[in-house]
């Protein structure tokens, strides 16, 4: 994607006021009006030579672009007369407000951005229905060239929401023009203490948007979130918004250097008389029947007693309305929680990442904050994976963000992601003003862990063995002891959500899980070194290990697709367990252990690399190993290579595993690697020598009464007779094998085996009987996320797209079977690749180059929850081909 360019040019922004009233009133007539409105604006600003870019907001705002201020003025004054003869509910005139600024922007992909947009908006938030308010950048361009008739009118010098620079605003008048309008909405004209901020409110439009809705039910609003999440800026941000709603105006009391709770009372009278010197007395009698907006912020460390006085404020004056800013909610009847949460962020590696971070919350704020520091920077393809993964790595917290953005002074991106590893350290201010709190991350964090109690600081250090995230058993099986029973446990925990130090997510499945930030979780690992809570880690382990074994009975049942997810919920806390147990040369067998009961997980995944790296590293370790253990790790590291396309380290390992289990006469291992090996020598096209191992496998489990591995090892010699054309032969095995598998209700097995099923019935020309194989080998593999059987499926939909001779669909499947082995990681077998570029080969040759591209790209570009509804439109199309 390419870099924004820079351009000088006016904009042009309106908003029909009190639309939404209108829509409640008379949706037929409003919607009329709006599509005059419209048509109007369109036709105006073409004639004007200027650009309409998109609709903004609620949809009734327009975004309009000019090359000349003055071409924008001329707009501006066509647009408010014509309006005015556009009737709305009761006859009266549409009303609509229009700012124009200029300045430089950033264009990027018919979009523009920077801070010129968010003056220019501030500035018709200021403005009223009918009226035309332009910068002073605007009035010194524009005011030779004005139309016929048209001045300005210059209305002072006006603060704006959010912004720390004044602007002198003027007034297009005209004797067409209505010119008596009320003061404008800025600040000057509102009765408020409202810090001056000297940055600027960057994104979180949808949560504004949440908490003005919540604000309009509710007379007590409490903004909660762990420190740095932007909550007072969000509380500025809505009391900005909702001044002129409050006759007496609004008055903010930072509570934050209070340390005695008895001055709490105290300080809000101070703060409410110094937006009304006239007022004494107490704080009953200063706020008796009082329009007033009372945003409190910093409530965490007196809670009580600012609860205390919130509620005598609520309960003296019934037109008092309070916002509240604390790490825990009040507890008062009546009160709205809104917790704040991270800003919005893309993964990292995720397509379109230039144009994602642009339009995030967590990417704006970095590239703003990064700006102030270095005002050439930008967002590009070079950098934009390592800002993506630091606003990541940061969970999105606002004051961790702009503390890594201000590090750009002297790191590049790449290097604060890097050093990331020791965020507390790295995420410092060098800057002498602000609060102590929010100048080091750490700062921020101790605040919120020295106002626990010791019982919740003790378990948000023990939580802190987590990864990902916990479920309430865990949280018990791992942090309970005589002294810490579930009980207590629970009712701690539940402070800690309400500390916002944890979150709770619930679930509409089942019961919820628990997570930490990251950022929260590696300051509560620091406390638990520090904590005489060793056992913890161990616990956690041992909690691992269970859940592993419970899995591993279930993997090959019909219980497995819930189970694999079970596993993938919690896979970060299995990895951190194996860690642990690797730090030491006796826990390396447990962490052995833990590798190789995930053995179906890992290949039915594709997490290949990851099992390999931790099997090699737990028997580098491990002492005195039993050979039993070491055969399963050598059968598992055979697979794996097989599967990453290492045929000879495959076949070298897998020897060395049928050695082991020959010397300890163990027949099911054997059965096992047997059956390894034949996939080894068919990968290798040698067909003859795979029958041999895949038939003594066979005899081997038949004889030990295993049903299931009897099952996957006919699987394979199935895949052998075919291979070899002996269809009959392998349709009859096939036919024992499915038995097998429906009675276990093995899902992962049945979706390989349908799909090889299907290229016997089509090599038997029974297309219609393969194309029920095709569907039911999807659905399974993607009901229990087999990833590799899905790319199976898919290409055996190809081949039957061939048989009836659509290329189109043959094209598109073999686009989605590619998607699929991208994503999973798996490398193709070499038969898998052989069939597949016989595939390719054949569509060109019927259909071309470009027809095998354009089918390839539509299947490849199909998201994950479209496969299969993919699958059955492309077998529906087979079926329509074939009728006709």
């Amino acid at each position: 994607m390419a870099a924004a360019s820079t351009k000088m040019c006016a904009l042009l922004l309106t908003d029909v006021e009190g639309s939404t009233a209108l829509w409640e009133k008379d949706r037929r007539g409003t919607a009329a009006a709006l599509e005059r409105h419209d048509a109007i604006a369109a036709a105006t600003v073409v004639r004007h030579q200027g650009t309409l870019v998109k609709p903004r907001g609620e949809g009734d705002s327009l975004f309009c672009v000019f090359d000349r201020a003055s071409a924008a003025v001329a707009a501006a004054l066509d647009l408010q007369i014509a309006f005015r003869e556009v009737p709305v509910s009761g006859g009266a005139p549409l009303r609509v407000r229009i700012a124009i600024h200029t300045g430089e922007m950033d264009a990027r992909e018919g979009d523009y951005y920077g801070p010129a947009v968010n003056r220019c908006a501030r500035i018709r938030s200021a403005a009223h229905g009918g009226q035309v308010l332009v910068s002073h950048a605007v009035q010194q361009l524009a005011s030779e060239v004005l139309p016929a008739g048209s001045h300005f009118v210059d209305l002072g010098v006006h603060r704006l929401r959010d912004l720390s620079r004044p602007e002198r605003i003027f007034q297009l008048a005209h004797p067409d023009l209505p010119s008596a309008f009320p003061p404008l909405r800025t600040l000057d004209h509102q009765v408020h203490n409202l810090p001056v901020l000297l940055t600027s409110f960057v994104g979180r439009e949808h949560e504004v948007s949440e908490v003005l809705e919540l604000f309009e039910k509710t007379r007590l609003l409490t903004l909660v979130g762990v420190g740095g999440t932007g909550k007072t800026r969000m509380a500025l941000e809505v009391a900005a918004q909702v001044a002129d709603r409050f006759s007496d105006g609004v008055c903010f009391v930072d509570l934050a250097p209070l340390r005695d709770a008895h001055l709490t009372e105290r300080a809000l009278l101070s703060a409410i008389q110094e937006t009304n010197p006239d007022l004494a007395g107490t704080l009953d009698a200063a706020l008796a029947d009082r329009e007033l907006l009372l945003v409190l912020d910093n409530c965490e460390h007196l809670v009580r007693a600012t609860c205390a006085c919130a509620d005598r404020a609520l309960r003296v004056s019934p037109r008092l309305k309070v916002i509240a800013t604390s790490r825990r909610p009040f507890g008062l009847s009546g009160e709205q929680i809104y917790p704040v949460p991270p800003m919005n962020s893309p993964a990292p590696g995720s397509k379109g990442l230039v144009r994602r971070l642009f339009a995030s919350d967590a990417g704006s704020l970095f590239l703003e904050r990064a700006r102030a520091v270095q005002p050439t920077f930008d967002l590009h393809s070079a950098n934009a994976e390592d800002v993506a993964a630091v606003c990541a790595a940061l969970d999105g917290i606002p004051l961790a963000i702009e503390l890594a953005a201000a590090r750009l002074r002297v790191l590049s991106p790449g290097q604060i992601r890097e050093r990331l590893q020791d965020r507390f350290a790295l995420l410092t201010s060098s800057a002498s003003s602000g609060d102590e709190r929010h100048r080091t991350l750490r700062g921020a964090l101790d605040w919120s862990f020295d106002l626990l109690s010791e019982p919740e600081q003790v378990l948000l250090a023990r939580l802190s063995v987590f990864r990902g995230g916990w479920s309430l058993e865990a949280a018990e099986a791992v942090c309970c002891d005589p002294e810490f029973p579930p009980p207590k446990l629970l009712d701690v925990l539940q402070g800690l959500v309400e500390a916002s130090l944890v979150l709770y997510m619930p679930s509409e499945s089942g019961p919820g899980r628990y997570r930490m930030l990251e950022s929260v979780r590696e300051y509560a690992a620091e406390k638990l070194v520090e904590s005489p809570q060793a056992p913890t880690r161990s616990r956690h382990a041992e909690w691992c290990a269970d859940l592993v074994r419970a899995a591993e009975a279930e993997f090959t049942g019909s219980d497995q697709a819930r189970w694999f997810e079970r596993i993938e919920e919690d896979l970060d806390n299995v990895r951190a367990g194996i860690a642990y147990l690797l730090e030491s040369r006796e826990g390396a067998l447990g962490a052995l252990q833990l590798v190789l009961g995930l053995r179906t997980f890992w290949i039915v995944r594709g997490h290949f690399e990851e099992a390999r790296a931790g099997l090699l590293e737990s028997l580098a370790r491990a002492e005195d190993l039993d050979p039993a253990l070491r055969a399963r790790a050598e059968n598992l590291l055979g697979i794996l290579a097989l599967l990453s396309g290492d045929l000879d380290e495959a076949r070298l390992r897998l020897a060395g595993a049928l050695e082991l289990r020959r010397a300890l006469e163990d027949w099911g291992g054997q059965a096992a690697t047997l059956s390894n090996l034949g996939i080894v020598e068919r990968y290798s096209f040698r067909f003859q020598e795979a029958l041999a191992f895949f038939d003594e496998s066979v005899r081997l489990y038949r004889r030990l009464e295993q049903p299931n591995e009897t099952g996957y090892a006919l699987l394979n010699l199935g895949c052998a007779y075919f291979e070899t054309g002996q269809f009959e032969m392998a349709e009859k095995v096939y036919a024992e094998c499915l038995s097998l598998m429906t009675r276990l209700q093995d899902q992962s097995g049945l979706s390989q085996l349908r799909a090889n099923m299907a290229d016997v019935r089509l090599s038997l020309d029974d297309p219609e009987t393969a194309a029920a194989h095709i569907l039911a080998a999807i659905h399974e593999a993607e009901a229990c996320g087999y990833v590799q059987c899905l790319g199976d499926g898919f290409h055996a939909l190809a081949r039957l797209a061939l048989y009836n001779g659509n290329t189109e669909v043959a094209a598109i499947a073999c686009g989605a079977a590619k998607r699929v082995a991208v994503e999973g990681g798996a490398k193709p077998t070499p038969i898998e690749g052989r069939r597949a570029a016989q595939l390719r080969s054949k569509i060109v040759a019927l259909a071309g180059e470009a027809k095998y591209r354009s089918g390839h790209e539509q299947g490849f570009g199909v998201p994950e929850k479209g496969r299969f509804q993919l699958a059955r439109s492309l077998l529906d199309r087979l079926t329509e081909t074939s009728d006709s």
